[in-house]
């Protein structure tokens, strides 16, 4: 990763991924696709859509803290 300050506002600080991290991203990406196919092979696109449903409540219910929900993934 590479920080710098922002040129317009030194409290903000902006943050990219170098090659190396831009390359390991793509192949995570493509590795978490490739195990939710090999996951939901089974699923009709309606399953797949209440499974993302069902989950999203599941992911609702841990909180980071009292009163908080997590941001969506999905």
């Amino acid at each position: 990763m590479e920080r710098r300050e922002s040129p317009s506002d030194a409290r903000v600080k902006l943050v990219r991924l170098r090659e190396k991290g831009r390359l390991e991203l793509e192949k995570l990406i493509r590795l978490a696709g490739a195990s939710e196919r090999q996951l939901t092979a089974g699923l009709t696109g309606e399953d797949k859509a209440e499974l993302r449903r069902l989950l999203g409540i599941v992911y609702g219910n841990v909180a980071v803290e009292p009163g908080v929900r997590p941001a969506r993934a999905w």
